[in-house]
């Protein structure tokens, strides 16, 4: 047992992975951010993506993510946070819900991302 695998124990107590658990928290906070429960600083991080003119993609709500110089900087919250959220599938996006609604999908949607590829 001293070199068995974390995997099926984080499966069966439902946890994520730390580095996914961190992606979790930023998409929540994002959330949180574009809903106006989020601090006016984290607000500020975020803008929603403005396109000249009218496309399908324009339906999709999507953020606009900042260019950076330097690959490290593609780790600031202003860059990684709409990233992660247009990633993110359109039945999350789409639906207005509450942030409890929001955190419930949202961890399911990940774990479920998570560990169906991992098996």
């Amino acid at each position: 047992m001293k070199y068995s695998h974390a995997t099926p124990l984080l499966m069966k107590l439902h946890w994520l992975p730390i580095a996914v658990r961190v992606e979790f928290k930023i998409l929540l906070l994002t959330h949180r951010a574009l809903t106006d429960h989020a601090p006016g600083y984290i607000e500020q991080c975020l803008s929603r993506r403005q396109l000249v003119m009218s496309l399908c993609s324009s339906e999709h709500n999507l953020l606009r993510v900042p260019g950076t110089r330097r690959h490290w900087g593609d780790r600031a919250f202003s860059v990684a946070a709409p990233s992660m959220r247009n990633a993110l599938s359109q039945h999350l996006t789409l639906t207005v819900m509450t942030t409890a609604a929001f955190k419930v999908k949202l961890k399911t949607y990940i774990f479920s991302r998570t560990f169906c590829t991992a098996l």
